[in-house]
């Protein structure tokens, strides 16, 4: 009698390791394409979106530096503190806040400034047209 001495042969099973580099560079993906930052929106109305009558009262403020420092109707503020930034506000409630920044300034100032009014109670804030 005659005994088959052939290797018994095993199912070749699938590798994981090429499974586990898909699934990591997909986290990888996903963590680097989402975001975790609530972003913020400020309602400013431009120049051109006056669909309604011009208002009566306008205030321009003309941003001057970077670090915030600001004029409004002859007098400089440096770094105003929010209960000034509230004062100015309520002593006009109905006006309208536009800001002129000065040539060469970041965008971040005038965002922080138009952020600043806005936390001050402005219910209008706006951007005017640079100097020429």
């Amino acid at each position: 009698m005659q005994l088959d001495a052939s290797p018994v042969r095993r199912a070749k099973g699938i590798s994981l390791t090429p499974l586990i580099d898909v699934v990591f560079i997909l986290l990888l993906f996903f963590m680097l394409s989402s975001t975790f930052i609530t972003w913020r929106q400020l309602d400013v109305a431009s120049p051109a979106d006056s669909n309604s009558a011009p208002p009566k009262d306008i205030q321009l403020i003309r941003l001057t530096s970077n670090q915030g420092h600001f004029e409004l109707e002859g007098r400089v503020y440096r770094d105003p503190s929010r209960d000034e930034l509230a004062e100015l506000v309520s002593a006009k409630p109905d006006a309208v806040f536009a800001i002129q920044a000065d040539a060469g300034l970041h965008t971040q100032a005038l965002i922080t400034l138009l952020d600043r009014l806005k936390n001050a109670g402005a219910a209008h804030v706006s951007l005017a047209e640079g100097p020429k």
